[in-house]
């Protein structure tokens, strides 16, 4: 969801800024993500349509690496005809069980804080929405 992600890289870098002393605008930084991310992803999306037909790409939303990250690693070996030894999965699953993602305290961050809005932020990333839109609503 690019929502999420301009505002906890806009955090992100906040935090960071402070750490050192600064004092960082927090809209400057949201209209700096906006425009950045957006105009990345544009990017990507071009540079995706011009890969030759054998470069297959497998897109994984979050919410499933979340939800359930060894289906999302069985499917990943799947695509390449693989699977994954027990010993490797048990690996992946030990790190994932030691690592939870509040292990460090929650990461709270949010649009307004950065003079951003969810239209905003559809707007700009209206060509990712317009092929991953599909992905994101299952």
């Amino acid at each position: 969801d690019p929502a999420i992600t301009v505002s906890s890289i806009a955090r992100l870098t906040e935090l960071i800024q402070l750490s050192r002393g600064l004092q960082p605008d927090p809209y400057e930084l949201g209209r700096f993500f906006l425009t950045e991310l957006s105009n990345n992803w544009r990017d990507n999306l071009i540079q995706r349509g011009q890969l030759p037909p054998t470069v297959k790409v497998l897109d994984v939303p979050f919410r499933d690496i979340v939800e359930d990250s060894t289906a999302v690693i069985n499917r990943i070996y799947a695509a390449r005809e693989e699977a994954p030894t027990s010993n490797a999965l048990a690996a992946m699953q030990r790190w994932e069980k030691n690592n939870p993602a509040d292990r460090h305290g929650k990461h709270e961050y949010s649009l307004d804080r950065y003079g951003l809005d969810a239209a905003q932020v559809r707007t700009s990333f209206a060509d990712y929405h317009a092929v991953f839109g599909a992905l994101e609503a299952r």
